[in-house]
């Protein structure tokens, strides 16, 4: 059932019986969103807690993620890992999550005594949210 659905559901009292919900496409910025849900808990899964937001959010080390990814590559043999950012260096801005993972896959590379300069990637200008906008911009690096 897409959130859409779901929300039509709501509206008819027509949902099954929940105890709680687990919504691992959240976004605070969402134009469609659950809202208030008092007397329903809801965990938010998103990439970095947000203030403002109305529910209990959990989230992930984009640090180590990054650094774990990166001695997966290596482990299986690779040494010219490549790192392709959204973020600009100068300008880090919403992608914080980014610049985060760039660091993890700077101390995994370091650590094995790599080199990393030459293999980070960044766009020359700010880089739209959308998915697709994203792409382009990983193509064009």
């Amino acid at each position: 059932m897409t959130l859409s659905q779901a929300l039509a559901a709501r509206e008819k009292n027509a949902l099954p019986s929940l105890c709680g919900v687990f919504d691992f496409a959240f976004h605070v910025e969402d134009a469609v969103s659950w809202g208030p849900t008092p007397s329903l808990p809801r965990v938010g899964f998103t990439g970095r807690i947000e203030p403002g937001t109305e529910s209990d959010e959990v989230s992930y080390d984009d640090v180590e993620a990054g650094r774990v990814a990166t001695q997966h590559l290596m482990q299986m043999g690779h040494r010219g890992v490549a790192f392709i950012g959204v973020h600009r260096p100068d300008e880090v801005g919403e992608y914080v999550w980014s610049a985060q993972r760039e660091e993890g896959w700077r101390t995994a590379l370091q650590g094995a005594g790599l080199e990393s300069k030459r293999f980070a990637f960044h766009p020359d200008q700010s880089v739209p949210k959308r998915t697709e906008k994203l792409r382009e911009a990983g193509r064009e690096l």
